[in-house]
């Protein structure tokens, strides 16, 4: 994520709530029109020696609605605009005196050495900062790669949300042409939010991608890709969440699948994990309500060895079938040919208390036959009635 300089406009914010808080002792006020666009008079005052904003103001412009100020325009002196880096102010006020918006424009110079043309900032009804937008130069948009960003404020006046613009050299470049950094109560980012651009989603398929961070900002714990409509209709996924442990290593990956997907398939959702080395160890699907009751289960996992085949297969099997069959599980165990050699069965407490048994293993030989059937119970062996 990008570094900046934050709330360079909170440093006037203070100099601009005096100066628009009250009515300035100018000596000469001018009625320029009897009736603006607000509904009222607009007046023009000029400061001389004496007066309150003299020096500091070349002059200063009232609009007035119905019911009081609207907007007030203020025309920096050039002794002020050299030294606070402001050629004018303008304030917009809700016509009871409260401030609602304010907007600085800087003089070249300082925004040659700040990098910042332009900012507007909102208040809400007790006056409190709750945005802040920032526009940068041509200068350094094209060094910095951004040409805008936006700060949201919490309630505690700390930046809550950042909101980043780009350029279109930095967006052809990178891929992405809006970011969005969620902050901590310290003002770090706690996630990110990314927009690519149609050129980017169209090759690679991703609209937009959220990423979690651990709490040290340099380790990503958790990304969130959402997929476009014509990726997801080709691949039947439409999200993807990838999880990382605090090295940086996949530990998980989380898929969900488009309607179509799931209707074909049975699958509304996946999970896969990751061992230390990026292999896949366990695979769980989670089939549809359809599928489920046609199917009789409703989720499976697949385990795998070391490379990557399965060993292991677990099914969870719907309310319905275990009150028929009194299933409720079943693990099935496999050899390096992928042929079952036994199937273990966990019954439910109905079948455990008739048949006086909780758990069933089958055994099978190379042909698949079975070899014989054992019989537990609280993880003893026991006799079947």
């Amino acid at each position: 994520m990008a570094k900046v300089k934050l709330k360079l406009a909170v440093l006037f914010l203070a100099v601009l709530l005096v100066l628009f808080s009250g009515p300035a002792a100018a000596e000469k006020q001018k009625v320029i029109s009897d009736k603006n666009e607000y509904g009222g008079k607009t007046v023009e005052m000029t400061f001389e020696s004496g007066d309150k904003l003299y020096g500091d103001a070349a002059k200063e412009i009232m609009y007035y609605g119905r019911n009081g100020k609207i907007k007030q325009e203020y025309f920096s002196a050039p002794g002020f605009a050299k030294e606070k880096g402001i050629s004018k102010k303008t304030a917009f006020f809700d016509g009871k005196g409260k401030m609602t918006k304010a907007e600085l424009l800087f003089t070249d110079e300082f925004a040659g050495e700040k990098g910042v043309k332009r900012s507007v900032t909102d208040f809400d009804g007790n006056e409190a900062e709750i945005k802040e937008e920032l526009f940068y130069t041509e200068k350094f948009a094209y060094e910095k790669g951004f040409s805008r960003d936006i700060s949201h404020f919490g309630g505690n006046g700390k930046i809550t949300r950042r909101e980043f613009f780009y350029t279109d050299r930095f967006a052809d470049e990178k891929g992405y042409n809006r970011l969005i950094a969620y902050l901590d109560d310290n003002e770090k980012a706690e996630r990110q939010e990314i927009f690519y651009t149609d050129i980017f989603a169209h090759e690679k398929g991703v609209g937009r991608s959220v990423t979690y961070f651990y709490n040290n900002n340099d380790i990503f714990e958790k990304d969130e890709y959402f997929f476009t409509d014509k990726f997801a209709d080709e691949r039947g996924v439409k999200k993807k969440f990838v999880y990382r442990d605090s090295n940086g290593t996949v530990t998980q990956e989380e898929s969900f699948y488009t309607d179509k997907f799931s209707n074909e398939k049975g699958v509304d959702r996946s999970v896969t994990l990751f061992d230390g080395s990026g292999k896949m160890i366990e695979e769980k699907l989670f089939y549809t309500d359809r599928f489920a009751d046609k199917g009789k289960y409703y989720k499976a996992i697949a385990y795998f060895d070391g490379n990557e085949e399965i060993k292991e297969e677990e099914l969870f099997y719907t309310d319905k079938f275990a009150e028929e069959t009194g299933v409720s599980r079943s693990i099935t165990h496999l050899d390096n040919e992928g042929k079952m050699t036994k199937a273990e069965y966990y019954h439910t407490d109905k079948f455990a208390g008739e048949k006086d048994y909780d758990k069933s293993t089958a055994f099978f030989d190379a042909d698949g036959k079975l070899i014989k059937n054992e019989y537990y119970k609280n993880g003893k062996p026991a006799e079947a009635k």
